[in-house]
Protein backbone atom coordinates (compact mmCIF):
# COMPACT_ATOMS: atom_id res chain seq x y z
CA UNK A 1 0.00 0.00 0.00
CA UNK A 2 2.75 2.65 0.90
CA UNK A 3 4.53 1.82 -2.20
CA UNK A 4 0.95 2.25 -4.30
CA UNK A 5 0.82 5.72 -2.48
CA UNK A 6 3.95 6.95 -3.33
CA UNK A 7 3.86 5.80 -7.09
CA UNK A 8 0.61 7.81 -6.90
CA UNK A 9 2.01 10.84 -5.52
CA UNK A 10 4.93 10.69 -8.00
CA UNK A 11 2.36 10.70 -11.12
CA UNK A 12 0.62 13.56 -9.06
CA UNK A 13 4.11 15.61 -8.88
CA UNK A 14 4.65 15.04 -12.85
CA UNK A 15 1.25 16.15 -13.76
CA UNK A 16 2.13 19.69 -11.99
CA UNK A 17 5.75 19.35 -13.19
CA UNK A 18 4.44 19.45 -16.72
CA UNK A 19 1.82 22.14 -16.21
CA UNK A 20 4.24 24.18 -14.62
CA UNK A 21 6.46 23.89 -17.40
CA UNK A 22 3.90 24.61 -19.77
CA UNK A 23 2.29 27.69 -18.79
CA UNK A 24 4.70 29.12 -16.47
CA UNK A 25 5.50 32.14 -18.68
CA UNK A 26 2.15 32.99 -18.95
CA UNK A 27 1.26 33.28 -15.36
CA UNK A 28 1.85 37.16 -15.63
CA UNK A 29 -0.32 37.93 -18.98
CA UNK A 30 -2.30 40.61 -18.95
CA UNK A 31 -6.18 40.70 -18.96
CA UNK A 32 -7.38 40.16 -22.44
CA UNK A 33 -10.44 41.32 -24.63
CA UNK A 34 -13.48 40.01 -22.60
CA UNK A 35 -11.91 40.00 -19.53
CA UNK A 36 -12.00 43.76 -19.20
CA UNK A 37 -15.49 43.71 -20.06
CA UNK A 38 -17.07 41.07 -17.62
CA UNK A 39 -14.94 41.20 -15.04
CA UNK A 40 -12.34 44.53 -14.65
CA UNK A 41 -15.44 47.02 -16.14
CA UNK A 42 -18.57 45.15 -15.33
CA UNK A 43 -20.02 47.25 -12.31
CA UNK A 44 -22.84 44.78 -12.68
CA UNK A 45 -20.48 41.86 -11.86
CA UNK A 46 -22.89 40.87 -8.82
CA UNK A 47 -26.10 41.93 -9.72
CA UNK A 48 -28.88 39.32 -10.08
CA UNK A 49 -29.57 39.83 -13.24
CA UNK A 50 -25.94 39.49 -14.36
CA UNK A 51 -25.70 36.62 -12.73
CA UNK A 52 -28.97 34.65 -14.06
CA UNK A 53 -30.47 33.71 -10.86
CA UNK A 54 -33.62 35.35 -11.45
CA UNK A 55 -35.01 32.48 -13.63
CA UNK A 56 -38.28 33.67 -13.32
CA UNK A 57 -37.23 37.16 -15.46
CA UNK A 58 -35.95 37.23 -18.93
CA UNK A 59 -32.73 38.48 -20.00
CA UNK A 60 -33.25 41.09 -21.68
CA UNK A 61 -35.47 42.28 -18.58
CA UNK A 62 -33.07 42.10 -16.34
CA UNK A 63 -31.92 44.87 -13.48
CA UNK A 64 -28.33 44.67 -14.75
CA UNK A 65 -30.00 45.80 -18.52
CA UNK A 66 -27.52 42.45 -20.07
CA UNK A 67 -29.29 41.32 -23.16
CA UNK A 68 -28.13 37.41 -23.04
CA UNK A 69 -28.42 34.57 -25.43
CA UNK A 70 -27.31 32.26 -23.15
CA UNK A 71 -27.31 30.88 -19.65
CA UNK A 72 -24.41 30.02 -17.63
CA UNK A 73 -24.88 30.87 -14.12
CA UNK A 74 -22.63 28.80 -12.23
CA UNK A 75 -19.99 30.62 -14.87
CA UNK A 76 -20.99 33.83 -13.71
CA UNK A 77 -20.93 33.23 -10.31
CA UNK A 78 -17.62 32.15 -10.21
CA UNK A 79 -16.47 35.43 -12.62
CA UNK A 80 -17.99 37.23 -9.05
CA UNK A 81 -16.30 34.66 -6.83
CA UNK A 82 -12.84 35.14 -8.63
CA UNK A 83 -13.30 38.77 -8.59
CA UNK A 84 -14.07 39.06 -4.87
CA UNK A 85 -11.06 37.14 -4.27
CA UNK A 86 -8.80 38.83 -6.56
CA UNK A 87 -10.22 41.73 -7.92
CA UNK A 88 -7.80 43.16 -10.53
CA UNK A 89 -4.57 40.49 -9.46
CA UNK A 90 -4.60 39.01 -12.74
CA UNK A 91 -1.50 37.02 -11.62
CA UNK A 92 -3.85 34.88 -9.24
CA UNK A 93 -6.84 34.00 -11.83
CA UNK A 94 -3.84 32.70 -14.19
CA UNK A 95 -2.82 30.72 -11.10
CA UNK A 96 -6.89 29.80 -9.79
CA UNK A 97 -6.93 28.31 -13.53
CA UNK A 98 -3.62 26.38 -13.51
CA UNK A 99 -4.71 24.99 -10.42
CA UNK A 100 -8.56 23.97 -11.36
CA UNK A 101 -6.77 22.53 -15.25
CA UNK A 102 -4.14 20.63 -13.04
CA UNK A 103 -7.01 19.10 -10.94
CA UNK A 104 -8.84 18.00 -13.39
CA UNK A 105 -5.83 16.20 -14.81
CA UNK A 106 -5.54 14.62 -12.33
CA UNK A 107 -9.44 13.43 -11.95
CA UNK A 108 -8.66 12.14 -15.90
CA UNK A 109 -5.94 9.63 -15.61
CA UNK A 110 -8.41 9.04 -12.38
CA UNK A 111 -11.40 8.28 -14.76
CA UNK A 112 -9.36 6.59 -17.54
CA UNK A 113 -7.68 4.31 -15.41
CA UNK A 114 -11.81 3.74 -13.82
CA UNK A 115 -12.85 2.78 -17.51
CA UNK A 116 -10.01 0.29 -17.96
CA UNK A 117 -7.40 1.83 -19.70
CA UNK A 118 -3.45 0.93 -18.75
CA UNK A 119 -2.00 2.99 -16.81
CA UNK A 120 1.04 3.90 -19.05
CA UNK A 121 -1.88 5.00 -21.60
CA UNK A 122 -3.82 7.13 -18.82
CA UNK A 123 -0.63 8.66 -18.12
CA UNK A 124 0.38 9.73 -21.29
CA UNK A 125 -3.34 11.07 -22.37
CA UNK A 126 -3.60 13.07 -19.22
CA UNK A 127 0.05 14.87 -19.58
CA UNK A 128 -1.02 15.63 -23.39
CA UNK A 129 -4.24 17.13 -21.92
CA UNK A 130 -2.74 18.91 -19.47
CA UNK A 131 0.41 20.48 -22.25
CA UNK A 132 -1.16 20.62 -25.67
CA UNK A 133 -1.05 24.47 -26.48
CA UNK A 134 -4.84 23.93 -28.30
CA UNK A 135 -5.97 24.11 -24.09
CA UNK A 136 -3.86 27.07 -23.49
CA UNK A 137 -6.71 29.36 -23.55
CA UNK A 138 -8.01 27.75 -20.34
CA UNK A 139 -4.59 29.65 -18.65
CA UNK A 140 -3.49 32.89 -20.39
CA UNK A 141 -7.50 33.81 -21.25
CA UNK A 142 -8.96 34.32 -17.36
CA UNK A 143 -12.78 34.37 -18.20
CA UNK A 144 -12.82 30.70 -19.91
CA UNK A 145 -12.83 29.31 -15.84
CA UNK A 146 -16.45 28.46 -17.26
CA UNK A 147 -15.51 25.94 -19.43
CA UNK A 148 -12.54 24.57 -16.63
CA UNK A 149 -15.68 23.97 -14.39
CA UNK A 150 -17.32 22.22 -17.05
CA UNK A 151 -14.36 19.89 -17.49
CA UNK A 152 -14.39 19.47 -13.70
CA UNK A 153 -17.94 18.94 -13.41
CA UNK A 154 -17.84 16.46 -16.38
CA UNK A 155 -15.43 14.12 -15.32
CA UNK A 156 -16.70 13.51 -11.85
CA UNK A 157 -19.76 13.03 -13.50
CA UNK A 158 -18.40 10.09 -15.28
CA UNK A 159 -16.74 8.67 -11.86
CA UNK A 160 -20.10 9.28 -9.86
CA UNK A 161 -22.24 7.08 -12.69
CA UNK A 162 -19.34 4.55 -13.21
CA UNK A 163 -19.52 3.97 -9.41
CA UNK A 164 -23.40 3.95 -8.91
CA UNK A 165 -23.02 0.83 -11.69
CA UNK A 166 -20.17 -0.84 -10.00
CA UNK A 167 -21.49 -0.46 -6.44
CA UNK A 168 -25.56 -0.03 -6.73
CA UNK A 169 -25.66 3.22 -4.85
CA UNK A 170 -28.26 5.62 -6.10
CA UNK A 171 -26.46 8.66 -3.96
CA UNK A 172 -23.57 8.27 -6.92
CA UNK A 173 -26.35 8.80 -9.87
CA UNK A 174 -27.85 11.58 -8.31
CA UNK A 175 -24.50 13.01 -7.92
CA UNK A 176 -23.99 12.03 -11.64
CA UNK A 177 -27.63 13.79 -12.73
CA UNK A 178 -26.28 16.96 -10.48
CA UNK A 179 -22.65 17.17 -11.60
CA UNK A 180 -24.59 16.98 -15.43
CA UNK A 181 -26.82 19.71 -14.49
CA UNK A 182 -24.32 22.05 -13.28
CA UNK A 183 -21.94 21.73 -16.32
CA UNK A 184 -24.68 22.15 -18.64
CA UNK A 185 -24.96 25.74 -16.36
CA UNK A 186 -21.41 26.38 -17.24
CA UNK A 187 -21.86 25.93 -21.10
CA UNK A 188 -24.13 24.85 -23.31
CA UNK A 189 -21.23 22.55 -25.28
CA UNK A 190 -22.30 20.39 -21.89
CA UNK A 191 -25.22 18.78 -23.91
CA UNK A 192 -23.39 15.99 -25.37
CA UNK A 193 -22.42 14.91 -21.57
CA UNK A 194 -24.61 11.89 -22.20
CA UNK A 195 -23.43 10.58 -25.86
CA UNK A 196 -19.43 10.90 -23.94
CA UNK A 197 -21.76 8.67 -20.89
CA UNK A 198 -22.78 6.33 -24.02
CA UNK A 199 -19.35 5.50 -25.56
CA UNK A 200 -18.13 4.81 -22.08
CA UNK A 201 -20.82 2.15 -21.10
CA UNK A 202 -21.02 0.66 -24.53
CA UNK A 203 -17.18 0.03 -24.76
CA UNK A 204 -15.76 -0.44 -21.52
CA UNK A 205 -19.45 -1.84 -19.73
CA UNK A 206 -20.05 -4.21 -22.60
CA UNK A 207 -23.69 -2.68 -22.15
CA UNK A 208 -26.04 -3.34 -25.12
CA UNK A 209 -27.41 -0.45 -26.66
CA UNK A 210 -31.17 -0.70 -24.90
CA UNK A 211 -30.01 -0.66 -21.82
CA UNK A 212 -27.48 2.24 -22.07
CA UNK A 213 -30.55 4.25 -23.95
CA UNK A 214 -32.65 3.63 -20.74
CA UNK A 215 -29.55 5.14 -18.55
CA UNK A 216 -29.75 8.12 -20.58
CA UNK A 217 -33.34 9.31 -20.66
CA UNK A 218 -33.11 11.16 -17.48
CA UNK A 219 -30.03 13.20 -19.10
CA UNK A 220 -32.05 13.81 -22.25
CA UNK A 221 -34.89 14.52 -20.10
CA UNK A 222 -32.79 16.96 -18.53
CA UNK A 223 -31.23 18.17 -21.74
CA UNK A 224 -34.71 18.87 -23.10
CA UNK A 225 -36.16 21.07 -19.78
CA UNK A 226 -33.22 22.53 -20.41
CA UNK A 227 -33.91 23.88 -23.82
CA UNK A 228 -37.49 24.90 -23.02
CA UNK A 229 -36.38 27.15 -20.58
CA UNK A 230 -33.72 28.64 -22.76
CA UNK A 231 -36.09 29.49 -25.31
CA UNK A 232 -38.37 31.78 -22.83
CA UNK A 233 -35.21 33.27 -20.75
CA UNK A 234 -32.43 33.57 -23.63
CA UNK A 235 -33.85 32.20 -26.51
CA UNK A 236 -31.90 29.94 -28.46
CA UNK A 237 -33.79 30.95 -31.66
CA UNK A 238 -32.33 34.42 -31.26
CA UNK A 239 -28.95 33.24 -30.40
CA UNK A 240 -28.50 30.74 -32.85
CA UNK A 241 -31.15 29.51 -34.91
CA UNK A 242 -32.63 33.27 -36.29
CA UNK A 243 -29.08 33.75 -37.44
CA UNK A 244 -28.99 31.03 -39.91
CA UNK A 245 -30.78 32.70 -42.07
CA UNK A 246 -28.90 35.42 -42.50
CA UNK A 247 -25.70 34.01 -43.44
CA UNK A 248 -27.67 33.21 -47.13
CA UNK A 249 -25.88 29.79 -47.51
CA UNK A 250 -27.18 26.56 -49.41
CA UNK A 251 -26.84 23.39 -47.46
CA UNK A 252 -23.98 21.87 -49.56
CA UNK A 253 -21.85 25.43 -48.27
CA UNK A 254 -22.98 24.70 -44.97
CA UNK A 255 -21.69 21.15 -45.12
CA UNK A 256 -18.61 22.31 -47.24
CA UNK A 257 -18.12 25.10 -44.46
CA UNK A 258 -18.46 22.96 -41.92
CA UNK A 259 -15.49 20.25 -43.06
CA UNK A 260 -13.64 22.93 -43.58
CA UNK A 261 -13.52 24.22 -40.30
CA UNK A 262 -13.43 21.02 -39.17
CA UNK A 263 -10.13 20.30 -40.88
CA UNK A 264 -8.75 23.61 -39.78
CA UNK A 265 -9.28 22.38 -35.86
CA UNK A 266 -7.90 18.92 -36.79
CA UNK A 267 -4.37 20.39 -37.89
CA UNK A 268 -4.02 22.65 -35.12
CA UNK A 269 -4.39 19.28 -32.78
CA UNK A 270 -1.97 17.12 -35.14
CA UNK A 271 0.53 20.16 -36.54
CA UNK A 272 0.45 22.77 -33.44
CA UNK A 273 -0.33 25.41 -36.46
CA UNK A 274 -2.00 28.59 -36.17
CA UNK A 275 -4.24 27.76 -32.79
CA UNK A 276 -6.15 30.51 -31.95
CA UNK A 277 -9.46 31.78 -29.47
CA UNK A 278 -11.09 31.22 -32.71
CA UNK A 279 -11.01 30.88 -36.66
CA UNK A 280 -13.77 31.79 -39.56
CA UNK A 281 -14.43 30.26 -42.59
CA UNK A 282 -14.69 31.86 -46.05
CA UNK A 283 -17.51 31.45 -47.82
CA UNK A 284 -17.16 28.49 -49.61
CA UNK A 285 -18.79 28.97 -53.36
CA UNK A 286 -16.50 26.43 -55.73
CA UNK A 287 -15.92 23.43 -55.78
CA UNK A 288 -18.90 22.12 -53.49
CA UNK A 289 -18.91 18.81 -55.00
CA UNK A 290 -15.54 18.35 -54.14
CA UNK A 291 -16.12 19.20 -50.45
CA UNK A 292 -18.88 17.45 -49.87
CA UNK A 293 -17.71 14.49 -51.57
CA UNK A 294 -14.68 14.45 -49.72
CA UNK A 295 -16.68 15.10 -46.46
CA UNK A 296 -19.03 12.13 -47.25
CA UNK A 297 -16.26 9.66 -47.80
CA UNK A 298 -14.36 10.82 -44.48
CA UNK A 299 -17.65 10.51 -42.88
CA UNK A 300 -18.00 7.12 -44.01
CA UNK A 301 -14.88 5.49 -43.35
CA UNK A 302 -14.80 6.77 -39.80
CA UNK A 303 -18.25 5.10 -39.47
CA UNK A 304 -16.57 2.24 -40.69
CA UNK A 305 -13.56 1.95 -38.79
CA UNK A 306 -15.45 2.52 -35.84
CA UNK A 307 -18.47 0.28 -36.24
CA UNK A 308 -16.86 -2.76 -38.21
CA UNK A 309 -13.02 -2.60 -38.75
CA UNK A 310 -11.93 -1.55 -35.11
CA UNK A 311 -15.14 -2.49 -32.94
CA UNK A 312 -14.43 -2.78 -28.97
CA UNK A 313 -11.22 -1.52 -29.63
CA UNK A 314 -9.94 1.34 -27.48
CA UNK A 315 -9.39 3.32 -30.80
CA UNK A 316 -12.56 3.20 -31.68
CA UNK A 317 -13.82 4.44 -28.48
CA UNK A 318 -10.58 7.43 -28.44
CA UNK A 319 -12.11 8.18 -31.93
CA UNK A 320 -15.85 8.37 -31.62
CA UNK A 321 -14.92 11.07 -28.55
CA UNK A 322 -13.84 13.34 -31.30
CA UNK A 323 -16.69 13.09 -33.07
CA UNK A 324 -19.16 13.89 -30.60
CA UNK A 325 -17.19 17.46 -29.49
CA UNK A 326 -17.78 18.66 -33.20
CA UNK A 327 -21.30 17.73 -33.61
CA UNK A 328 -22.40 20.94 -30.91
CA UNK A 329 -20.31 22.55 -33.24
CA UNK A 330 -22.64 22.37 -36.18
CA UNK A 331 -24.86 24.24 -34.51
CA UNK A 332 -22.52 27.12 -32.66
CA UNK A 333 -20.36 27.83 -35.68
CA UNK A 334 -23.71 30.25 -36.75
CA UNK A 335 -23.41 31.81 -33.24
CA UNK A 336 -21.65 35.22 -34.17
CA UNK A 337 -23.05 36.36 -37.64
CA UNK A 338 -20.51 39.60 -38.10
CA UNK A 339 -17.84 36.95 -37.11
CA UNK A 340 -18.99 34.89 -39.23
CA UNK A 341 -18.79 30.87 -39.81
CA UNK A 342 -16.69 30.32 -36.67
CA UNK A 343 -14.79 27.51 -34.55
CA UNK A 344 -13.81 27.89 -30.86
CA UNK A 345 -11.23 25.14 -29.67
CA UNK A 346 -12.37 25.31 -26.08
CA UNK A 347 -15.89 24.07 -27.41
CA UNK A 348 -14.17 20.89 -27.94
CA UNK A 349 -11.81 20.41 -24.71
CA UNK A 350 -13.05 17.57 -23.67
CA UNK A 351 -13.61 15.97 -27.05
CA UNK A 352 -9.76 16.00 -27.78
CA UNK A 353 -9.07 14.20 -25.25
CA UNK A 354 -9.68 11.46 -27.66
CA UNK A 355 -7.28 13.00 -29.95
CA UNK A 356 -4.93 12.67 -26.70
CA UNK A 357 -6.32 8.77 -25.89
CA UNK A 358 -5.40 8.24 -29.85
CA UNK A 359 -1.66 9.42 -30.02
CA UNK A 360 -1.34 7.59 -26.39
CA UNK A 361 -2.65 4.23 -27.91
CA UNK A 362 -0.71 4.23 -30.71
CA UNK A 363 2.47 5.07 -28.55
CA UNK A 364 2.06 2.29 -25.87
CA UNK A 365 1.85 -0.14 -28.38
CA UNK A 366 5.18 0.39 -29.04
CA UNK A 367 5.83 0.25 -24.92
CA UNK A 368 4.40 -3.14 -25.15
CA UNK A 369 6.58 -4.71 -27.47
CA UNK A 370 10.43 -4.84 -28.41
CA UNK A 371 10.63 -1.46 -29.70
CA UNK A 372 9.67 0.15 -25.83
CA UNK A 373 12.63 2.72 -26.40
CA UNK A 374 10.70 3.80 -29.34
CA UNK A 375 8.02 4.28 -27.39
CA UNK A 376 9.46 5.92 -24.97
CA UNK A 377 11.62 8.30 -27.24
CA UNK A 378 8.06 9.22 -28.35
CA UNK A 379 6.48 10.42 -25.73
CA UNK A 380 9.14 12.12 -24.51
CA UNK A 381 9.72 14.17 -27.80
CA UNK A 382 5.95 15.05 -27.70
CA UNK A 383 5.97 16.19 -24.67
CA UNK A 384 8.67 18.22 -24.94
CA UNK A 385 7.30 19.65 -28.46
CA UNK A 386 3.88 20.07 -26.51
CA UNK A 387 5.53 22.07 -23.73
CA UNK A 388 7.53 24.19 -26.50
CA UNK A 389 4.79 25.21 -28.25
CA UNK A 390 2.57 26.17 -25.71
CA UNK A 391 5.39 28.51 -24.27
CA UNK A 392 5.68 29.98 -27.68
CA UNK A 393 1.76 30.56 -27.71
CA UNK A 394 1.76 31.90 -24.23
CA UNK A 395 4.31 34.62 -25.63
CA UNK A 396 1.87 36.10 -28.53
CA UNK A 397 -0.68 35.81 -25.54
CA UNK A 398 1.35 37.76 -23.55
CA UNK A 399 0.32 41.32 -25.68
CA UNK A 400 -3.17 42.13 -26.57
CA UNK A 401 -2.33 43.93 -29.40
CA UNK A 402 0.08 41.02 -30.99
CA UNK A 403 -2.41 38.41 -30.23
CA UNK A 404 -5.45 40.35 -32.40
CA UNK A 405 -3.55 41.09 -34.88
CA UNK A 406 -2.23 37.39 -35.27
CA UNK A 407 -6.33 36.46 -34.87
CA UNK A 408 -7.05 38.67 -37.74
CA UNK A 409 -3.85 37.52 -40.14
CA UNK A 410 -5.92 34.13 -40.23
CA UNK A 411 -9.40 35.62 -40.01
CA UNK A 412 -9.71 39.04 -41.30
CA UNK A 413 -13.46 39.61 -40.95
CA UNK A 414 -13.99 38.74 -37.80
CA UNK A 415 -15.19 41.95 -36.41
CA UNK A 416 -15.21 41.44 -32.75
CA UNK A 417 -11.31 40.99 -33.06
CA UNK A 418 -10.90 43.97 -35.13
CA UNK A 419 -13.09 45.33 -31.62
CA UNK A 420 -10.61 43.93 -29.20
CA UNK A 421 -7.68 45.12 -31.07
CA UNK A 422 -9.77 48.34 -31.13
CA UNK A 423 -9.77 48.65 -27.49
CA UNK A 424 -6.63 47.45 -27.01
CA UNK A 425 -5.24 50.63 -28.92
CA UNK A 426 -7.18 52.89 -27.16
CA UNK A 427 -5.86 51.45 -23.79
CA UNK A 428 -2.37 51.93 -25.13
CA UNK A 429 -3.17 55.61 -26.30
CA UNK A 430 -2.52 54.57 -29.62
CA UNK A 431 -5.83 57.35 -29.91
CA UNK A 432 -5.75 57.35 -34.05
CA UNK A 433 -5.18 53.67 -34.38
CA UNK A 434 -7.67 52.79 -32.21
CA UNK A 435 -10.38 55.07 -33.77
CA UNK A 436 -9.55 53.60 -37.31
CA UNK A 437 -10.09 50.43 -36.34
CA UNK A 438 -13.28 51.12 -34.52
CA UNK A 439 -14.71 52.83 -37.57
CA UNK A 440 -13.89 49.13 -39.58
CA UNK A 441 -16.27 47.57 -36.91
CA UNK A 442 -19.74 49.66 -38.10
CA UNK A 443 -21.87 47.03 -38.95
CA UNK A 444 -25.49 49.01 -38.88
CA UNK A 445 -26.86 46.70 -36.04
CA UNK A 446 -27.32 47.12 -32.65
CA UNK A 447 -24.15 46.26 -31.24
CA UNK A 448 -22.83 49.55 -32.77
CA UNK A 449 -23.53 51.54 -30.11
CA UNK A 450 -20.21 50.48 -28.30
CA UNK A 451 -18.16 51.57 -30.88
CA UNK A 452 -19.74 54.84 -30.92
CA UNK A 453 -19.63 55.12 -27.58
CA UNK A 454 -15.70 54.00 -27.72
CA UNK A 455 -14.91 56.45 -30.65
CA UNK A 456 -17.01 59.54 -28.23
CA UNK A 457 -14.47 58.85 -25.33
CA UNK A 458 -12.12 58.69 -28.24
CA UNK A 459 -12.73 62.72 -28.99
CA UNK A 460 -13.09 63.84 -25.59
CA UNK A 461 -9.42 62.63 -24.82
CA UNK A 462 -8.33 64.62 -27.76
CA UNK A 463 -10.58 67.61 -25.89
CA UNK A 464 -13.35 67.34 -29.07
CA UNK A 465 -16.23 68.18 -27.50
CA UNK A 466 -18.93 68.33 -30.26
CA UNK A 467 -17.49 65.45 -31.68
CA UNK A 468 -18.08 63.98 -28.53
CA UNK A 469 -21.27 64.21 -28.09
CA UNK A 470 -22.20 63.22 -31.86
CA UNK A 471 -20.91 59.98 -30.71
CA UNK A 472 -22.92 59.35 -27.94
CA UNK A 473 -26.10 60.85 -28.83
CA UNK A 474 -25.61 58.13 -31.82
CA UNK A 475 -25.15 55.29 -29.46
CA UNK A 476 -28.09 56.61 -27.61
CA UNK A 477 -30.35 55.69 -30.34
CA UNK A 478 -28.88 52.22 -30.65
CA UNK A 479 -29.04 51.68 -26.91
CA UNK A 480 -31.22 54.48 -25.22
CA UNK A 481 -31.40 52.40 -21.48
CA UNK A 482 -27.51 52.76 -21.16
CA UNK A 483 -26.77 55.17 -18.05
CA UNK A 484 -23.42 54.78 -18.68
CA UNK A 485 -24.13 56.63 -22.40
CA UNK A 486 -26.80 59.43 -19.88
CA UNK A 487 -23.87 59.92 -17.39
CA UNK A 488 -21.19 60.53 -20.39
CA UNK A 489 -23.65 63.13 -22.14
CA UNK A 490 -24.40 64.65 -19.07
CA UNK A 491 -20.70 65.55 -18.90
CA UNK A 492 -20.48 66.39 -22.23
CA UNK A 493 -22.93 69.09 -21.75
CA UNK A 494 -21.42 70.61 -18.62
CA UNK A 495 -18.36 71.21 -20.65
CA UNK A 496 -20.48 72.79 -23.27
CA UNK A 497 -21.72 75.19 -20.58
CA UNK A 498 -25.36 73.50 -21.47
CA UNK A 499 -26.52 73.07 -17.98
CA UNK A 500 -30.47 72.14 -18.25
CA UNK A 501 -29.14 69.52 -20.76
CA UNK A 502 -26.47 68.48 -18.18
CA UNK A 503 -28.83 68.27 -15.71
CA UNK A 504 -31.32 66.24 -17.39
CA UNK A 505 -29.67 63.31 -18.65
CA UNK A 506 -27.56 62.93 -15.14
CA UNK A 507 -30.72 62.86 -13.32
CA UNK A 508 -32.09 60.20 -15.82
CA UNK A 509 -29.03 58.29 -15.33
CA UNK A 510 -29.72 58.27 -11.53
CA UNK A 511 -33.24 57.72 -12.39
CA UNK A 512 -32.11 53.98 -13.48
CA UNK A 513 -29.67 53.32 -11.65
CA UNK A 514 -29.78 54.74 -7.92
CA UNK A 515 -26.53 54.26 -6.59
CA UNK A 516 -24.19 55.07 -9.90
CA UNK A 517 -21.97 57.30 -8.51
CA UNK A 518 -20.23 58.68 -11.28
CA UNK A 519 -23.50 60.74 -12.71
CA UNK A 520 -23.56 62.08 -9.29
CA UNK A 521 -19.97 63.08 -9.40
CA UNK A 522 -20.84 65.16 -12.41
CA UNK A 523 -23.97 66.37 -10.57
CA UNK A 524 -21.72 67.72 -8.24
CA UNK A 525 -19.86 69.54 -10.55
CA UNK A 526 -22.57 70.48 -12.05
CA UNK A 527 -23.83 72.43 -8.86
CA UNK A 528 -20.46 73.96 -7.94
CA UNK A 529 -20.64 75.33 -11.54
CA UNK A 530 -23.97 76.79 -10.73
CA UNK A 531 -23.15 77.96 -7.18
CA UNK A 532 -25.88 75.46 -6.18
CA UNK A 533 -23.45 74.56 -2.96
CA UNK A 534 -25.73 73.33 -1.02
CA UNK A 535 -27.23 70.70 -3.38
CA UNK A 536 -23.54 69.92 -4.06
CA UNK A 537 -22.59 68.88 -0.63
CA UNK A 538 -26.01 66.80 -0.66
CA UNK A 539 -25.43 64.56 -3.91
CA UNK A 540 -21.81 64.54 -2.35
CA UNK A 541 -22.75 62.97 0.84
CA UNK A 542 -24.80 60.92 -1.08
CA UNK A 543 -21.69 59.57 -3.12
CA UNK A 544 -19.98 58.84 0.42
CA UNK A 545 -22.74 56.55 1.50
CA UNK A 546 -22.24 54.31 -1.39
CA UNK A 547 -18.60 54.54 -1.73
CA UNK A 548 -17.33 56.13 1.75
CA UNK A 549 -13.62 56.04 0.50
CA UNK A 550 -14.08 58.04 -2.66
CA UNK A 551 -11.26 60.39 -3.08
CA UNK A 552 -13.14 62.79 -4.95
CA UNK A 553 -16.23 63.28 -3.20
CA UNK A 554 -13.99 63.48 0.31
CA UNK A 555 -11.88 65.93 -0.90
CA UNK A 556 -15.00 68.36 -2.47
CA UNK A 557 -16.89 68.27 0.88
CA UNK A 558 -13.90 69.31 3.03
CA UNK A 559 -13.59 72.36 0.68
CA UNK A 560 -17.25 73.12 0.40
CA UNK A 561 -17.65 72.43 3.69
CA UNK A 562 -14.67 74.50 5.30
CA UNK A 563 -15.56 78.06 6.44
CA UNK A 564 -14.42 81.03 3.78
CA UNK A 565 -10.56 82.39 4.62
Amino acid sequence: MKKFNIKNLLIVAAFGLLSWLAYSNSLHNPFLMDDHALILQNRDIADIGHLQLNIFEKSEEGSSGANYVYFRPVTHLFDLVSYLLFKKDVFMYHVMNLCILFICGVILHTLLQRIGFREHVAFITTSFFLVHPINGVLINYTTTTGFLLLIFFSLIGFLCHLRYIEKGRRLFLALSYLLFSLSLLCHETAVMYPFYLAAILFFYRSFRLKRIALMLIPFITLIGIYLIFRMNYASLKAGVIDQISEFHISIWQFTAMFFNISLLYLKNLILLEDIALMWSSPVLSENLWLWNGAFLAVLMGLVCLIFKIWGKDPKSFALLWILIGLAPVSMACFSRRSMGFIISPHWLLISSIGFFLLIALFLDSFLQSKKRVIGIVGVCLMLTWYVTASRHYNTIWGNEIRYCKYMLDMSPNMTLIRFWLANAYMRAGALDKASEEFRQTIKGTYSDWTTFTNLGIIAGKLDRKHEELKYYLAAQQLNPDSVDLLNNIGAVYIHLDQFDKAEKYLLKALEMETEFIEPMKNLSVLYVTQNRLGEAIHILERVIQVEPNDEYSLRMLRTLKSPAK
